[in-house]
């Protein structure tokens, strides 16, 4: 496990030095000499500048250590590439037209945004809904959603979660003693943003791929991505020495001291208390891991403000108080509420182990408790 974390360590680092390395996106070296004649593509109607084609971004980038991953990437399946070339979408579409750059002169968009995505992921004609149902106004969603809209946090311990840049270049670290020991504040303090949890390079490609161990998958590219900042999963279960269990939240990079801004509180269950359910069970190895329950283009506040009674701001708060979730979110706001009326200032750890630890029993929830969930005849429940 140490040279797992050690290794975790050192690829972080080199991460941290290339792209100290890469300097502006706008250069890379290349071979000017190599540009098609102007009229071959045409150029942009706004900047009046060439297109050169996907295949001169490609020639030159992955040639280059740090855009040769890139480049393979955005090099789709051959039976998905048109017979006359690469997919209509390529690098000039999102980073405008190349016949400037070659290595040496200016990129339009050297580093698309949400409005890069924005110009076509909006709103859909009726023939795209059936194959996106999710896509449609997904930039109207995205920018008043928490995601677009969080405190851009800056500092070393929160440009993970808080950053763009942070979220990418910091993807692979899973404590906080690592996050201590090697991240220093990120050089872009734009908020997360498309390109924080999505692969442009790769169509449905995510932050993280499947996670496999030994060869097995063991997370699904969706639950890694979204638990690698909302922290569901590194919260473990150990026995107290006393008979019961030890909810360990030490382990949590941010926020131990606050049960509302992790999901370790609500999206876990302890199989050792069979007569008490304290969370919701949830699949990793699902490819709608969070998208089951959740919108997580227009993310809401849970919360929205450190007074306990706004905890019915959402839908899946409303939910967890009603009788399809056996009351859960009632049972466990009574545990908060006993820290007092204003939890801004009692956040404590122990409050956290106290409400991941509180569940639904057979006063709360009968049916809940009383049926054996994994039976096959209980299955379409």
């Amino acid at each position: 496990m140490k040279i797992k974390q050690r290794f975790a360590l050192f690829t972080v680092l080199c991460s941290v030095l290339l792209l100290a390395a890469c300097g502006s996106n706008s250069g890379s070296g290349g071979d000017q000499t190599a540009a098609p004649a102007a009229d071959d593509l045409g150029s942009d109607i706004t900047t009046g500048i060439a297109y050169v084609g996907a295949e001169a971004c490609i020639g030159c980038h992955e040639d280059f250590s740090w855009s040769a991953e890139l480049a393979t990437e955005f090099i789709e399946d051959a039976a998905n590439v048109p017979a006359e070339g690469l997919a209509a979408v390529g690098c000039e579409a999102c980073h405008g037209a190349g016949g400037d750059h070659y290595g040496v002169g200016p990129m339009p968009v050297p580093n698309p945004d949400y409005t890069t995505c924005a110009s076509c992921h909006s709103e859909l004609p009726d023939s795209h809904l059936a194959y996106h149902p999710e896509a449609n106004n997904i930039d109207t969603k995205f920018v008043a959603s928490r995601h677009f809209t969080a405190s851009v946090r800056n500092e070393a311990i929160c440009s993970k979660c808080h950053t763009d840049a942070g979220g990418k270049l910091y993807k692979d670290v899973t404590t906080r003693d690592q996050l201590l020991a090697i991240v220093l504040p990120v050089s872009s303090d734009a908020a997360v943003q498309c390109r924080t949890c999505h692969n442009p390079h790769n169509a449905g490609g995510l932050l993280f791929n499947d996670v496999e161990d030994h060869g097995a998958v063991v997370a699904s590219g969706e639950y890694a991505t979204c638990v690698s900042c909302h922290m569901g999963d590194n919260a473990a279960v150990a026995d107290d020495g006393a008979g019961g269990t030890d909810w360990d939240v030490t382990e949590v990079i941010y926020h131990q001291d606050v049960y509302y801004r992790i999901i370790t509180d609500t999206h876990s269950d302890d199989p050792a208390t069979t007569d008490t359910i304290e969370g919701y069970v949830i699949d990793p190895l699902s490819d709608r891991a969070c998208r089951d329950c959740h919108d997580v283009h227009a993310v809401e506040e849970i919360r929205a403000d450190d007074d306990s009674s706004s905890f019915s701001s959402t839908i899946n708060d409303q939910w967890a108080k009603s009788g399809h979730a056996g009351q859960i979110g009632t049972v466990k706001l009574a545990v908060a509420e006993d820290y007092g009326d204003n939890l801004d200032l009692n956040r404590t750890t122990e409050q956290t182990v106290a409400i991941k630890a509180a569940g639904v029993t057979s006063v709360e929830g009968d049916a809940w408790v009383h049926y054996d969930w994994d039976a096959a005849n209980r299955q379409s429940c």
